[in-house]
Formats: structure tokens, C-alpha cells, sequence
């Protein structure tokens, strides 16, 4: 939720706008004189003020009103304009009429000698679309202060927007014969090189180039201009010139980093890494701070590996020690950044220096478990000689007390589906002499994943005991009490968690940290306060609404009684209260009822939360193409397939590309049989970016089978079975595609597999296999009715990335 300003925080920003005002606000003098320097008049300074204060609190007229005060005092700043400009934009969006155009001519006939009126009636007519009274309004500020750059450069940026290309050229010719500010001209000339040479408009690109030139004669040893038209010659595609401009802007200023980073770039996109290797390391020599060229000669050594490795292998090795030297100075700057260490493991495992690798893992803090898992699959994925995990079993079985190893190999075993292994692997580390919190975590999480959860809690005493009070393991102590429905324990042990915050930690709790109490809380009856909790948890990170709600989505299908549902929509439906206008809150709140399977209170939810986001367009942006599919799936499920392919064609529409709501919408459009050729189009385009996605495979066969084309469909059908073996929809298609093709008996062992493995609708299968003569087993002997298939159950959003991972955690 957005924090509002309090009175008190409105009069100091008030009167942190007079002092900046202050720095350069001019007495108010004869409308026919230009105003000399003076001190800031004490009335234009207040009459800003309290336009700021209006502003702020959401009265734009009352605003406008004290700005345009402010300007007749001081016509020569540019600070009330653009304010007044603000709150003109706001009241026309609200409806409502706006004195500023009128009074903008006003204040330009009044102060003759003065710029600032024409300059802002010129950006008015702009924004609302007037493009030739925007010009014209430029050109009249312009012959009051014919030497302004930034009336030149808004002028010509209009040109080229609107695509007078001629008129453009000529007045860059002008502003060039009149010595304006070099810096003010190049961008416009630069687009016009580009656009120019883009269009094939010879004309166009030869007028700009000749400008640029000009430009670069007078730029001298300006370093800073010299690097601007560099950058325009590249991206105009005058790689010599830039190549040139570039070698003059070093000679100027050889300790400025961006004098590297631009030649690299050069040589980056001629695919010259070599050459970009040589200038970022002369760079890195000579540059006081150079963490941007550290990390671009970190990508071109390993690219320029990548390069080599074929024919050359030892340069490819060099290269890579290049990068990996360049990723190690670096993380002695930023050592917590994740992607740095991501990268590090790779080169070193790149290079087979496994040991190294390994070492890597002794330096990732505690709480970027993720980066950690990371690293492991990177031993999985790296393609060493041998077995990796092999490999590196027999490492941990020399050193059984070197805790990284044991951990790393318990992540690789646990990534590899080994996961009674990994249990044993991390039992190992956290048994070791100096073994820290995350071992005897870990440990316990995975005892957890097993439902083994006394021996998990014997875990986390075991890590508390060997290396104290610990908050990773007391947070995950309750974690696990929480899972188990132990919930006054799980709120004693949240206690001990507060307790261990530092001295200087007194402020706000971590937003995990409240999530965890509120749940706690409602399901020991307290839910206003879980609802207050949660609402502050979201005000630190409004995703914790998110972890919040799938762990409570887990917790409620273990209680029979459904009591602690009814406690999680108590919470959820006062949160949506207190944050009314927060969309967010709703849209977790019917994923909360989508996983609950109770479809139908979904889609009112999710209903509820298109229009709060409607009555709040600032929060437009949380209904995402990945709202608009799960929605669908919602109406879908709930028997609305009208609504489903409205909203599902909505997803499709802002992400043309959603390959899960391509394949939904065509696949109610198979089973309906409507649509048939653009569910093709739509099933093969979700095909193109999932090709082995057995649910996409069975829809494209089941169209065919619509169509009538049942040979087709039989071949589809059974490569979609290939990767989903056990699929009970798949395996029902199957059988109707036999049968339609008179092989009935062939039919009827593939509908006994789909209803062993429980399909959607096994009465459906059972009549097919009574007509086919075949008595089905009784409903009691056939499985227990699974999740519905892939191609009919919407993936839940993917979760964003966290600032900082949470802790293992029990299922």
C-alpha cells in the first residue's frame, strides 16, 4: 500500500521547496526589463510552497492557483511552470476545466523579454498534441533568447518526431551558425543519422553526418562531448568515425571510465572480444574505480573463450582466468551479489578447478540459500568428465568434516531426486566440527519434505545446541511447528526470533517475519490482528501476501474440520478492507480460493480485483497477462467457458507469447469443436517455445481428432503419451482415436489405464468401455480422482525473486 503524506510531512516538504527554490528564484521586476539577479522574493517563495502543499494533497485547482501567483512574482523560473504543468495534467484527467493554457499566453504577453513563458506554453501545446502551435510557440521563445540550447534541442526533437526531416536539417544548420551549445545539437543530429540511414534516405544521412562533423571540429578536448558523438556515429552505424572519436575522447581524458566502456561496446558489437579484452584491461589499469569495466572484461574473456575453445584451447583457457580474475576483484566490492558468484562457479567449473568451485560455496552468506542450490545444479548441469555427483562423492568421502563439500553434495543429490542421500549428506555436514546454522537447517528441511518431522525438530535442537541461538535455526523451528499445527509453540518460538534482533535493529520487523506471526495468530482465533500484521508485513514487501498465501493454502488442506480456512478468508477479506485500493490483496486472495479448487469464489474475487484496479489506475499494472490466465482458468473451471475464453484471449492479447494460455484457449475450443483452425495456430505456437510438453502434444492431437483427422491424431496422441505416461486424459484420447478409427479393441486397454489413473470424468470412461463390451471395475477399485491435467489446470504464478531467499522451510 502507498504511505500518504502526513500534515507533518507536507510542511516539510513545503519547506524543503523553499529552500531549493531559494538556490535560484529571482525578485519579481518590470514586466518590460529582464530581472536582474537578486535574493528569492519571500511571497513567490510561499505562494510556491503552498502549491506544493495543494499538490500534495490532492487539490490540483487550489494548486494551479498558487503556482500562477508564484510566476506572476517571478516569471523567469522555470519551478512554478512545471509544477503548474502537473497540475494542469491532473485536473484535465480528472474531467475538469484548466485555466493554464489562457494563462500561459497571458504571462508571455506580459513578460516579453522572457523565455520561460514561451517554453511552457510550448511543452502545453506539445503534451495535449498541438505539434504546430508547440513550433510555433518554441520559435517565438527562441527569438527572445536565441542562444538557449534547450529551446533549440525541444524544437528540432519535435522536428523529428514529426517527421520534417528538411525542416530539421536547415535548423540545425541555423543553431550550428549561431554557435549553440554543441551538446544541445547532437542528439537531434544523431537521430537523424539513424533514421536516415535505417530509411535508405541518402539525403538525410549525408545532412546529419555533415552536422556531427561540424560538431566534432568544435568539441576539442571535451571528453564528455567527444563520448556523445561517439555513441551517435556508433548507433548511426559510422563505426570509423566513432572508432576515431572514441581514440580522441582516451587522449582527453585516459581516467574517465566511459571512454573504455564505449570502445568496448564498439568492438562488442563487431564481435572483436579480443579487442574489447585489450581496451577494458588498459581501462581497469588506469581507472580509479572500475567496476563497470571489470564486469564488462569479465563477459568479453568469456566470450571470447567461448570463441577460442574450439581451435585454440589454451587462449580459451587464458581467456577464462581473465574473467575469472576480473569476477574476483569484483566481489570484493559487492560480495553479496548473487549473479557474480553464479558466474564465478561457472567459469571455475568451466575450467575443472572443482575444488575451487567448491570453496566458492564457504562464501555465500547464509541467507542466499538459492544462490547456493544454484551453484550445486551448476556441478549437475556443467557436464564434468565422469559422474559429477560420482565425483564428487568420492571428494566428501576423503574429507567428511569439510562441511561446503558435504552441503554441496547434498544439494546436487537433493536436485538429482535423490533426496534419502541428500539427508544423509547434509546429516554429515551438520555433524561436522564446524559446521554453522545452515547445515542442521537444511537437514531438517529435507527430514520435513519427508514428513519426518520429530527427527526434523531434533535437527534444529541439534544446530541450536552445537552453535547457539541462531536465527535461521529458530526461524526454522517455527516453521516447522507452524506445519505441524502447533501454533502457540510456533508463536513462542517467533518470539525467540524477535529476541535475537541486535540493539540497533529496533525499527520495523521483516516483513517474513509478520506473515509468520499472522498465521500463528489466525489460527489460535486472533485474526484482526493477523489481518494488521499481514498489512504491515505488506507495507515493508507487498509480496508477503504472497508467501502468506500459499503456505496458508497448505496449511488449511491438512485440517479436516476447515476451520482454519474459514480463518484464512476472515484475515484475507479484512486485509482487502484495510487496503481497498490494492488489487494485489484480492488477486492472492482467489489464488488462495483457486488452489482450495472452490472455483466459483475465485472468479468473484478475481472480479472484485479487476475493478478495484479500475477505480485505482495506478495499480493497473498488477492485472498481468499471468492474472488474466489464471482467471480463466477460474471461470473455466467453474463451468463459465464464455468468461474463460474472454479472459484467456485478454492474456493472450497482452502476451502474445503465453504459451500456457495459447494452449488452454485452444484446447477449450477442441473440446468444444469450435475454432478448430486457430486453435492449430495457437496450439503450435505454444509448441514452438514447449516442444516436449506432452499436455501441448495431446491438445494438437485432440484438434486433429475434431477435424476428423484421426490418423493424425492417433500419431500426436501417442508422442503426447510418450512424455506423459501415465496422463489419464491422454490416455482416454488415445482410445477414442482408435475407436474412431475401428480399432476398438486396441481402444479399450488404454481407457482401463485412464481410469486406473483416475481422469476428469471416469463415469465418461466407463460408458465407453460398457459399449465396447468391457464391464469397467467398480468406482471403489479405481484410483482415487488426481489433479486435472496439465492442459486444463492453470500454473499458479511464478513467485518474483526475493531480495533475500527464506530459509529452508517444511513442506
Amino acid at each position: 500500500m502507498r504511505k500518504r503524506y502526513p500534515p507533518a510531512g507536507l510542511r516539510l516538504l513545503g519547506a524543503l521547496a523553499v529552500l531549493s527554490l531559494a538556490a535560484g528564484c529571482r525578485t519579481p521586476r518590470s514586466a518590460a526589463v529582464p530581472a536582474a539577479p537578486a535574493e528569492p522574493s519571500a511571497e513567490a517563495l510561499a505562494r510556491y510552497a503552498d502549491g506544493l502543499v495543494h499538490e500534495y494533497g490532492g487539490r490540483p485547482a487550489e494548486a494551479l492557483k498558487s503556482y500562477r501567483l508564484a510566476i506572476e512574482l517571478d516569471p523567469n523560473r522555470s519551478a512554478p511552470y512545471a509544477r503548474a504543468l502537473a497540475a494542469h495534467v491532473a485536473l484535465v484527467r480528472a474531467g475538469r476545466e484548466s485555466p493554464l493554457p489562457e494563462a500561459l499566453a497571458r504571462f508571455a504577453e506580459a513578460y516579453p523579454h522572457s523565455a520561460e513563458p514561451m517554453r511552457w506554453l510550448a511543452r502545453l501545446h506539445r503534451a495535449e498534441g498541438r505539434t504546430d502551435e508547440a513550433l510555433a510557440a518554441f520559435e517565438a521563445g527562441l527569438r527572445r533568447s536565441p542562444d538557449d540550447g534547450e529551446l533549440h534541442a525541444e524544437r528540432l526533437a519535435l522536428l523529428v518526431r514529426d517527421d520534417r526531416t528538411a525542416e530539421a536539417l536547415e535548423a540545425l544548420r541555423a543553431a550550428i551558425r549561431r554557435e549553440v551549445s554543441p551538446r544541445a545539437l547532437a542528439p537531434t543530429a544523431g537521430e537523424l543519422l539513424k533514421r536516415g540511414r535505417e530509411a535508405g534516405d541518402a539525403d538525410a544521412e549525408s545532412g546529419a553526418l555533415a552536422v556531427l562533423d561540424t560538431l566534432r571540429s568544435r568539441a576539442g578536448a571535451d571528453a564528455e562531448l567527444l563520448l556523445l558523438l561517439a555513441e551517435l556515429y556508433r548507433r548511426g552505424g559510422a563505426g570509423d568515425r566513432a572508432k576515431a572519436t572514441l581514440a580522441a575522447a582516451r587522449e582527453a581524458a585516459p581516467e574517465r571510465p566511459e571512454v573504455y566502456l564505449q570502445t568496448a561496446l564498439t568492438a562488442f558489437a563487431r564481435e572483436d572480444f579480443a579487442q574489447a579484452r585489450r581496451v577494458l584491461a588498459e581501462g581497469v589499469a588506469v581507472v580509479d574505480r572500475p567496476l563497470d569495466l571489470l564486469r564488462l572484461l569479465a563477459e568479453a574473456a568469456t566470450q571470447d573463450a567461448l570463441r577460442l575453445e574450439p581451435a585454440a584451447p589454451e587462449a580459451a583457457a587464458e581467456a577464462r582466468e581473465e574473467a575469472i580474475d576480473a569476477v574476483r576483484r569484483l566481489l570484493e566490492s559487492v560480495p553479496r551479489e548473487a549473479a557474480l558468484r553464479l558466474r564465478l562457479a561457472d567459469l571455475l567449473i568451466l575450467s575443472e578447478r572443482f575444488d575451487d568451485a567448491i570453496a566458492e560455496l564457504a562464501r555465500v552468506e547464509p541467507d542466499q540459500e538459492e544462490l547456493r542450490a544454484q551453484i550445486a545444479h551448476r556441478f549437475l548441469a556443467a557436464g564434468a568428465p565422469g559422474d559429477a555427483i560420482a565425483q564428487l562423492q568420492a571428494l566428501a568421502d576423503e574429507r567428511p568434516d569439510d562441511v561446503q563439500l558435504q552441503s554441496v553434495l547434498g544439494e546436487m543429490l537433493e536436485q538429482a531426486g535423490r533426496r534419502g542421500e541428500a539427508i544423509e549428506a547434509f546429516a554429515r555436514a551438520a555433524a561436522a566440527p564446524e559446521a554453522g546454522p545452515l547445515p542442521h537447517a537444511r537437514y531438517a528441511a529435507l527430514l520435513a519434505e519427508e514428513n519426518r518431522m520429530e527427527e526434523a525438530l531434533a535437527a534444529v535442537d541439534a544446530g541450536l545446541e552445537a552453535a547457539g541461538e541462531q536465527a535461521l535455526l529458530v526461524e526454522t523451528g517455527a516453521l516447522l511447528r507452524l506445519e505441524m499445527g502447533r501454533f502457540e509453540e510456533a508463536l513462542a518460538w517467533l518470539g525467540r526470533l524477535r529476541a535475537l534482533r541486535a540493539p540497533g535493529e529496533e525499527g520495523e520487523l521483516p516483513p517474513r517475519f509478520l506473515a509468520h506471526r499472522a498465521l500463528a495468530l489466525q489460527y489460535l482465533g486472533e485474526t484482526a490482528e493477523a489481518a494488521e500484521l499481514l498489512a504491515a508485513a505488506m507495507a515493508g514487501d507487498e509480496l508477503a501476501v504472497e508467501a502468506y498465501v500459499y503456505r496458508a493454502a497448505r496449511l488449511d488442506r491438512a485440517d479436516e474440520t476447515g476451520g482454519r480456512a474459514a480463518a484464512t478468508r476472515t484475515v484475507l477479506e479484512a486485509l482487502a478492507r484495510a487496503l481497498s485500493d490494492e488489487p494485489l490483496v484480492l488477486l492472492y486472495a482467489g489464488l488462495y480460493e483457486h488452489q482450495a479448487e472452490a472455483y466459483a469464489a475465485a472468479v468473484e474475487i478475481f472480479a472484485r480485483a479487476v475493478r478495484v484496479a479500475e477505480e485505482h489506475p495506478h495499480r493497473a499494472d498488477r492485472l498481468t497477462p499471468q492474472f488474466y490466465f489464471v482467471y480463466g482458468a477460474a471461470a473455466e473451471r467453474a463451468g463459465r467457458y464464455e468468461q474463460a475464453m474472454e479472459l484467456l484471449a485478454r492474456c493472450i492479447e497482452l502476451d502474445p507469447d503465453h504459451a500456457l494460455a495459447l494452449n488452454y484457449l485452444a484446447y477449450i475450443w477442441a473440446e468444444r469443436g469450435m475454432n478448430l483452425d486457430q486453435a492449430l495456430v495457437y496450439v503450435r505456437r505454444a509448441l514452438e517455445q514447449e516442444p516436449e510438453s506432452g499436455a501441448f502434444i495431446d491438445t494438437l492431437g485432440w484438434i486433429y481428432f475434431q477435424q476428423g483427422r484421426f490418423d493424425e491424431a492417433l500419431v500426436e496422441l501417442k508422442r503426447a503419451l510418450e512424455f506423459e505416461p501415465e496422463e489419464p486424459t491422454i490416455l482416454d484420447h488415445v482410445g477414442d482415436a482408435l475407436h474412431a478409427l475401428n480399432r476398438t479393441e486396441e481402444a479399450i486397454p488404454y481407457w482401463l489405464r485412464s481410469l486406473e489413473h483416475g481422469p476428469e470424468n471416469p463415469e465418461a470412461v466407463r460408458a465407453k468401455l460398457r459399449e465396447a463390451g468391457v464391464e469397467p471395475p467398480e468406482e471403489e477399485d479405481a484410483a482415487a480422482e488426481p489433479e486435472p491435467p496439465e492442459e486444463e489446470a492453470p500454473a499458479e504464478p511464478e513467485p518474483p525473486a526475493a531480495s533475500d531467499a527464506e530459509p529452508p522451510e517444511a513442506p
